[in-house]
């Protein structure tokens, strides 16, 4: 609705005494949407309902700002928290931080519901994603707490998931590990096929993690088969990127290449955000390891570009990381050398140390590439 309309239409309602319940009828229609949208985003309508929230997000920002100003806080927690997933993979990281830090601190969000605990939920993913790992694992730690006292066991499971997601990005993988077979027995026992996938996919993550390929390819592939049994795409994406990278490591790049194609593929129609630039990264190694230098670097400037946008230090520093392996194959060794310096501060901003770890090799050819054994020495 045209702004000028919608003012006019408010005086209106206003003047006729019925602006109040106007306002209580707009407020009850974006609450029941998010109820509906909530389970829808788990399947096969997934980017019809992903692209109706968007349609709608002005509509669902002024009901939580006017739910705010009539402390109703319970309902703005419920209606954040059923939206999580949305502007997660939408990449409206900063704007989701800002009402889940508001609300949580109200003292009339106080209780322990399952409400907040969703919105704890929701608020710990987004910490998380922009760095804030230790702010991240104090949101997931109470959500749990309440989700165990209520027996709220769909979202329990998510939290665990979530929690375990946290440790990992620290590099503090049997903790992650633990974490992880927890809500993968809580979704077992609820029989909810995406909640596994999930978790199937996570535990191919840690495989992967401890150099463990074959482990990996087996979960991925079981977690590629339970997402296309319920028709989630965002799930079936990220088994085949995964899939992709098992591939380009044992060097079958045409492989490779298929997977991360289909990845990009279902990225682009969910307008996934926030693993755009990760499947990005991957097809410019592809790109990379053909030769194809020019192709690759602008693959990498359009990650590093949506990254940014979205606030997302991780693949930010990726980005950056595929960026100065490139800069490096061209003879530009300083360049490449400050762009992995660069890297690695995204890597320590955003809390992924395990990550700046494995980058640590890199940054010493790149060292000795300029003739600084001793820089490549201490890496």
């Amino acid at each position: 609705m045209l702004e000028v309309v919608r003012e006019f239409g408010a005086g209106q309602l206003e003047a006729a005494g019925e602006l109040t319940a106007a306002r209580e009828a707009h407020a009850a229609w974006v609450l029941e949407l998010a109820r509906k949208a909530e389970p829808r985003m788990a399947g096969p309508e997934q980017v019809e309902w992903l692209d109706r929230l968007a349609q709608e997000h002005d509509n669902i920002r002024r009901v939580v700002g006017w739910l705010t100003e009539r402390e109703r806080i319970e309902e703005a927690l419920d209606l954040t928290g059923s939206l999580w997933f949305f502007r997660w993979i939408r990449g409206f990281y900063d704007e989701a931080r800002r009402q889940f830090d508001i609300l949580l601190a109200l003292p009339a969000g106080g209780d322990r519901t399952v409400a907040r605990a969703k919105a704890l939920i929701g608020l710990g993913i987004v910490a998380s994603h922009q760095g804030d790992v230790p702010h991240a694992l104090e949101a997931f730690e109470e959500a749990i707490a309440i989700l165990q006292v209520l027996d709220e066991q769909w979202h329990l499971s998510l939290a665990l998931a979530c929690y375990g997601t946290a440790y990992h990005m620290i590099g503090r993988i049997d903790e992650c590990e633990r974490h992880l077979s927890e809500s993968q027995a809580t979704a077992d026992r609820l029989g909810d096929a995406w909640l596994w996938q999930g978790s199937i996919c996570n535990f191919g993550v840690i495989a992967l993690s401890r150099g463990q390929w074959d482990r990996g390819r087996q979960f991925m592939e079981e977690s590629v088969r339970a997402s296309r049994s319920i028709g989630d795409r965002w799930g079936l994406s990220i088994g085949e990127l995964n899939l992709g990278y098992i591939d380009m490591h044992e060097g079958n790049l045409d492989s490779a290449e298929s997977h991360i194609q289909t990845s990009v593929r279902l990225i682009e129609e969910l307008n996934d955000k926030r693993d755009l630039p990760g499947a990005y990264c991957s097809m410019a190694e592809i790109l990379r390891q053909r030769g194809q230098l020019a192709e690759a670097k602008a693959m990498l400037d359009s990650a590093l570009m949506v990254a940014r946008d979205i606030g997302d230090r991780t693949q930010i520093a990726n980005a950056l990381t595929g960026l100065a392996h490139i800069v490096h194959l061209q003879g530009e060794h300083r360049a490449a050398v400050d762009l992995m310096g660069d890297a690695m501060r995204s890597f320590e901003r955003g809390g992924h140390l395990a990550a700046a770890l494995m980058r640590l090799d890199d940054i010493a050819d790149m060292a000795l590439a300029l003739g600084d054994g001793r820089h490549a020495a201490w890496c």
